[in-house]
């Protein structure tokens, strides 16, 4: 996201918050990615807000995108859910579905005029896929969805309980010299250090979901890295050391 769109996005923040603030009422954000969390997070850092005045979700756990609600339920006296609705989409019939993909599903939703803000995550879990998205969407969905690729769809609203979400991961070993995030980020990403710097210009590494600008931020176990364009990663530390004295790390990277 370029300056021009940070300050729009500011702006829309601040229209949110002080509407809450001087309307006594709960305002919600469409569903925000890493680069528009972290314009977020800036601004409630400038604006000084009360950190239970702003909260997120993506309708589970795990989510990546994620909603803002702008109000502080104990000030406000009563609690307002997230208006976000889970649908579930799979195959009519198994034996003829394609293998069909995040971006095949993603791009069937916009086909239908949808924007890409009022959609959540999107996981597919073997042949089905569960799609969050904005509440008031879920009927136009639900009926309008009867096809992704070439494969005729059965699409209704999930029963939230029955959704089981698998965490999958491929284990990596990283031989680093040290800690620092370029290193890391350099090796998992393949590019030569000067390579792996250019993302952090680019605004493109996040670590525990904040913009990180500098290469030489330290990595501790338990930090999830996110390179856009190359992954998710959960960095689990040191294992061993070789005998030139350098470090071998563990590395999940999210599948």
């Amino acid at each position: 996201m370029d300056n021009s769109q940070d300050v729009i996005l500011g702006k829309h923040f601040a229209d949110l918050a002080y509407s809450s603030k001087n309307r006594n009422m709960f305002c919600f954000s469409n569903f925000l990615g890493l680069p528009e969390m972290a314009v977020l997070e800036a601004f409630i850092k400038k604006e000084g807000f009360d950190k239970d005045f702003v909260s997120l979700c993506g309708g589970y756990s795990q989510s990546e995108r994620k909603m803002a609600r702008f109000g502080n339920p104990e000030e406000l006296g009563w609690e307002e859910e997230f208006p976000i609705a889970v649908i579930l989409a799979e195959p009519q019939n198994k034996a003829f579905s394609e293998d069909l993909s995040h971006r095949d599903y993603l791009g069937a939703l916009m086909n239908l005029g949808i924007n890409r803000d009022t959609i959540g995550d999107i996981r597919i879990e073997g042949s089905k896929a569960y799609i969050w998205v904005l509440r008031h969407l879920k009927d136009f969905i639900v009926d309008s969805l009867h096809q992704v690729r070439h494969t005729s769809m059965s699409v209704g609203e999930a029963e939230r309980t029955e959704i089981t979400i698998e965490e999958r991961f491929e284990e990596l070993e990283l031989v680093i010299q040290s800690e620092r995030l370029d290193s890391i980020l350099s090796r998992l990403t393949h590019l030569s250090r000067g390579k792996a710097m250019e993302l952090f210009k680019q605004g493109k590494v996040f670590l525990n979901g904040l913009p990180v600008d500098k290469g030489s931020t330290g990595v501790r176990t338990g930090d999830v890295i996110t390179a856009r364009g190359y992954g998710k990663f959960i960095y689990d530390g040191e294992a061993r050391s070789t005998k030139k004295g350098k470090m071998v790390t563990i590395v999940r990277r999210y599948i």
